[in-house]
C-alpha cells in the first residue's frame, strides 16, 4: 500500500505488484487549489489538476489505475475521479448513500462540499458488504460522521488491519475530560447532516473492525490499538452528553438541520412544465407525528395548492410530493422555490428550498 498523506486530502493506493492500482479517493493535490467564498468570483473554483500518476508509474511499475473507492462525497476527495476515469477507464465503486449523491450533485447540491460534476459509479455497494481487488479482501461500512454520506473501508494489507476513514477521525488534545494529550477524536460539521446516533455508529465501526493501522483523509497514518479505539469511543460518548447539555429533548429535533429537505435542489425546466419535488423527512419526536407540507408561491410559479401529508413514527423517515408548474416565459434567473412545513398543524415556517431555472420550450 502507498499513501499519499502531503496533499490536500489524503488517497491511498492498493497495489497489485502486475501494474494495477486501486485508489481510495484521489481528489485536490494542494490546498492552493481549494478556494473558496468570493475568492474566484464563482463556487465551482475547485480546481483539480493530476497529481502523483507519474511517481506510480516510475516508482512502482503502475500502468493502469483499475479501481477508486471514495470514502465520501466532498468534493477536496473526490474531485478527480472524473480524470481517471477518462485518461484510465478507471471503475469507480461506492457505498449506496455515497453514490446516490456523487452520481447525482445536483440533487443533492444543499449538502456542502458536494463536486459538481457527476461521477459515474459502476458498482453500489451495501453497508457491511464485502469486494476482493487482485487479492486483496475489503468490506465497506456505513459510517455517518463527518458528513451524513460517509463510509469507512477494512482492509486486509500486508498482514494488517487497515481503515480507510475518510474525513470522520483525526488526533488532537480535545482539552477537556483531564485530558492533555492528542487522542483519536471524531469530526463534527453541523452542516453536513448530524444527528447524535451517527457518531455512535462510527465508534461501532472502529469497535467491530479493530484496525491496527487508520488511514484519515487528512494528516499522517494513526496506529490503533484497543485502547485508541476505546479512547475514540469515549470521546464520541463524553461529546453526545455535551450537545444534551445544552438542548432540551429529544436532542435530534434541535440537532439534526436536514430533518427535512427538497430534492433535486438544483434544476432546469422548460416553460409551462410540471416539475414535482420530494420532501424528504425524518421524525426526530419521540412520538408519531403528523408532517404537512406545501410549496409557496413564488415569481410566477404555479404551486399546486394542496396540503400533503405523512405520519411518521419516532425515528422514521417518509417522502412527499409536490408539484408546481413553471412559468410560461423563459426565467433566466435561479429561482428559490420554498416550501412550507407543519408538525402536527404548527407551521414550521418555510424551511427547506430548491433552486430552479426556466428556459424556453424547445420546439420541432
Amino acid at each position: 500500500m502507498w499513501a499519499g498523506p502531503y496533499t490536500c486530502s489524503n488517497f491511498y493506493v492498493v497495489l497489485s505488484g502486475s501494474g494495477h492500482a486501486m485508489l481510495v479517493d484521489y481528489g485536490l493535490s494542494s490546498p492552493g487549489h481549494l478556494h473558496f467564498g468570493n475568492d474566484h468570483g464563482a463556487m465551482q473554483a475547485l480546481r483539480f489538476v493530476e497529481h502523483h500518476i507519474d511517481q506510480l508509474r516510475n516508482d512502482y511499475g503502475v500502468q493502469q489505475i483499475e479501481l477508486v473507492v471514495p470514502t465520501h462525497i466532498n468534493d477536496d476527495h473526490i474531485c478527480g475521479i472524473p480524470f481517471l476515469q477518462r485518461k484510465f477507464g478507471t471503475q469507480c465503486w461506492a457505498l449506496d448513500c455515497v453514490a446516490e449523491v456523487i452520481a447525482n450533485p445536483s440533487v443533492w447540491a444543499s449538502t456542502p462540499c458536494c463536486y459538481h460534476k457527476p461521477i459515474k459509479v459502476q458498482r453500489v455497494l451495501r453497508d457491511e458488504e464485502t469486494f476482493h481487488w487482485r487479492g486483496f479482501d475489503f468490506q465497506i461500512h456505513y459510517a455517518p460522521g463527518q458528513t451524513e454520506f460517509h463510509s469507512m473501508i477494512l482492509a486486509q494489507i500486508d498482514g494488517r488491519r487497515v481503515l480507510f476513514s475518510g474525513d470522520n477521525v483525526a488526533r488532537c488534545n480535545p482539552g477537556i475530560g483531564g485530558i492533555d494529550r492528542d487522542i483519536p477524536v471524531q469530526l463534527t460539521v453541523m452542516r453536513n447532516s448530524f444527528q447524535l446516533e451517527m457518531h455512535r455508529r462510527c465508534a461501532n465501526v472502529l469497535r467491530a473492525t479493530r484496525p491496527d493501522l487508520l488511514c484519515p483523509g487528512h494528516g499522517p497514518l494513526i496506529e490503533m490499538s484497543q485502547s485508541e479505539i476505546a479512547e475514540y469511543a469515549g470521546y464520541v460518548q463524553r461529546k453526545e452528553a455535551a450537545f444534551r447539555d445544552v438542548v432540551s429533548e429529544p436532542a435530534n429535533h434541535f440537532i439534526d438541520l436536514f430533518w427535512v429537505r427538497m430534492l433535486p435542489y438544483v434544476s432546469e425546466t422548460s416553460t409551462g412544465s410540471e416539475v414535482t419535488y420530494t420532501v424528504r423527512i425524518r421524525n426526530n419526536l419521540n412520538r408519531s407525528a403528523v408532517y404537512e407540507a406545501r410549496l409557496l408561491p413564488a415569481f410566477c410559479w404555479r404551486p399546486k395548492p394542496e396540503v400533503q401529508s405523512i405520519t411518521l413514527a419516532p425515528g422514521q423517515q417518509g417522502e412527499i410530493y409536490l408539484r408546481a408548474t413553471a412559468p410560461s416565459s423563459a426565467d433566466p434567473a435561479r429561482r428559490v422555490l420554498l416550501a412550507e412545513i407543519f408538525v402536527d398543524g404548527v407551521p414550521q415556517g418555510p424551511i427547506c428550498e430548491a433552486l430552479v431555472t426556466t428556459s424556453a420550450r424547445a420546439t420541432s
